[in-house]
């Protein structure tokens, strides 16, 4: 019958209920929900919504890479959290061509910070029209990703227009319990500012979207004790 274990003691040996001591298998993975289940903690939950239209090209799409990088890093620390990644177009494509969602998932829901930064660097852009983007359908449709019950949601959008509708922001931001961090060029900084609880630009420092995202995560969840769960 399979077991969870807890790693323990200066040797790192497993510890069995009926006190035998056991060696630890060469490849073993923490499952990081029982981790937080172990801890009690409220995880953190993340969903990267990109702007996949083309003036998002070059600087800015190099950036979101690199912010997206380096806030993922706070997996070292909280190995509980998870990211997803999604698109916001005027358009969205799937293998039967385009269609008219606007919003797509590029990358659901993982503990493994590597898939939302392999997503990132190849995300496809293309011409969504006209500048305004409907950034509000893809704050709505977000919300009904599978989430975790209990876990602290929150959303990084990265967009370099207005939306065409402010108030229809509003309106997705108010029936969706999730925090709002939005990185934005910086002549839409208080724009955004006024949207979001946290607005940063694409000039911010590589640190400054892991800051606030760290800022968030419920202390409970940092694995400062290095006990590896691992199950037989």
């Amino acid at each position: 019958m399979k077991q969870y274990l807890i790693a323990a003691g200066l040797a790192g040996l497993l510890i069995s209920s009926s006190g035998k001591a056991l060696a630890p298998p060469d490849n073993y993975a923490i499952p990081p929900s029982l981790i937080g289940s172990a801890q009690e903690c409220e995880p953190l939950d993340v969903v990267f919504l990109i702007d996949t239209t083309l003036s998002m090209r070059d600087y800015s799409l190099k950036r979101t890479e690199a912010l997206v990088r380096s806030a993922s890093e706070i997996s070292d620390r909280y190995p509980t959290t998870r990211y997803a990644v999604a698109a916001i177009n005027e358009f969205a494509y799937n293998f039967r061509g385009p269609s008219l969602s606007g919003f797509s998932i590029l990358s659901p829901f993982s503990s493994n910070p590597g898939d939302a930064i392999k997503t990132t660097r190849t995300i496809f852009l293309y011409d969504g029209g006209d500048e305004p983007e409907p950034y509000y359908h893809g704050l709505e449709q977000v919300a009904a990703m599978p989430w975790r019950s209990g876990a602290r949601r929150v959303v990084v959008l990265f967009a370099d227009a207005y939306d065409h509708q402010e108030g229809h922001v509003r309106s997705a931001l108010a029936k969706n319990p999730y925090t709002l961090i939005t990185v934005t060029t910086l002549s839409l900084q208080s724009y955004w500012g006024r949207l979001s609880d946290t607005a940063l630009s694409f000039d911010s420092s590589d640190d400054s979207l892991r800051d606030e995202l760290e800022a968030l995560v419920d202390p409970r969840c940092k694995d400062d004790s290095k006990r590896k769960i691992c199950m037989l």
